[in-house]
């Protein structure tokens, strides 16, 4: 069984690899959240993941936080869902958060455990873990 924590580094920081994730990475869609993914390059133990909350719908930070915190206990306490995404490579993952309002947990969840499902699905259809490309699903 997985460890249900979310430590420093299972979180994506690299301006390097956030910049080749939006140009190059798959994307998934699962309303409320965008999933945006693509295999890391650097040998790596964990699958990387972020969290992002649009300043343009949420202006106020005590929101954005709240939907950021939610995303990121999602995760938490849902990693066995993206633990089929490939046992080849480790995974850079960007989860936007589109809404227009703040969501119950439950809906989030939800929507993550699909957002889940379909990337796990890309991967499998696409069969080469090694390149990204731009996809909707």
């Amino acid at each position: 069984m997985l460890r249900q924590t979310l430590k420093s580094d299972e979180r994506l920081k690299s301006e390097k690899t956030i910049g080749l994730l939006f140009k190059s990475g798959y994307s998934v869609m699962a309303y409320p959240l965008l999933f945006i993914f693509m295999p890391l390059v650097e040998p790596e133990t964990h699958h990387k993941v972020m969290v992002s909350v649009s300043k343009k719908k949420f202006k106020r930070a005590v929101k954005r936080n709240l939907i950021k915190r939610r995303l990121r206990e999602v995760y938490r306490l849902n990693k066995q869902c993206i633990s089929g995404l490939s046992c080849k490579h480790h995974w850079a993952i960007g989860v936007i958060y589109i809404g227009k309002e703040i969501l119950a947990y439950r809906r989030i969840e939800s929507a993550y455990r699909i957002g889940a499902q379909k990337m796990t699905r890309i991967t499998i259809e696409k069969g080469d873990h090694g390149s990204a490309k731009n996809t909707k699903a």
